[in-house]
């Protein structure tokens, strides 16, 4: 069986002020974030991946530093990269962006999928790219032990998929930062999840 190790990048200073940060911007970790990284890599080296990636967004390469400084190769799969959130990116809290997260929610949990705010990506676009990256993967790591860091969102639009649960459930899955979802894959590809957003390696 082949173990998916998904994790959400560390802390950043727009998950600090409660501002929207999806695909369009490109945001460093803060000190709070470097440091959920150092304990996730020192619980989880032992992991021992087989091959590990990261997005084209820097926060989640940031994450990963630890494993670059104990050797391991991070290869960018783009295709994972965050949700857009069009007009919203980089918004702070207001009551105009509560109300387009709302309506846009509710789109979502009623099955209308290819609903987006003002100039952003819907969840089916979103799968669709990040089904082609993970397909790659698959394809290419049948039988390794896979370290692949991610972003909010994303993870909640990836894992209602793969486990079975449907787009319009994807706000199921919770995510911490550096949360850590582990997921096993059968031989006949079936996938099941013995972790989600465990961030136990933050309690020290």
């Amino acid at each position: 069986m082949q173990k998916i190790m998904f994790i959400r990048h560390g802390e950043t200073n727009y998950n600090l002020q409660n501002r929207v940060q999806g695909g369009g911007i490109d945001s460093s970790l803060n000190d709070t974030g470097r440091a959920q990284a150092a304990l996730f890599a020192q619980k989880h080296l032992s992991f021992s991946p087989d091959a590990v990636f990261c997005t084209s967004l820097k926060r989640t390469r940031q994450t990963l530093q630890p494993f670059a400084d104990a050797g391991h190769s991070i290869t960018e799969v783009p295709e994972l990269n965050e949700m857009n959130w069009g007009i919203l990116e980089g918004m702070k809290a207001s009551d105009f962006l509560s109300q387009e997260f709302k309506r846009v929610n509710e789109e979502w949990k009623q099955g209308n999928l290819h609903e987006t705010v003002e100039n952003g990506e819907s969840p089916i676009a979103v799968w669709e790219r990040s089904r082609t990256g993970l397909d790659k993967l698959f394809a290419n790591f049948s039988g390794g032990n896979l370290l692949i860091c991610t972003h909010g969102r994303l993870l909640r639009i990836v894992l209602s998929q793969l486990l079975g649960y449907g787009l319009a459930h994807m706000n199921l899955f919770q995510h911490e930062n550096t949360g850590v979802n582990l997921l096993v894959r059968t031989a006949s590809g079936k996938i099941f999840a013995k972790t989600l957003n465990d961030t136990s390696h933050l309690n020290k």
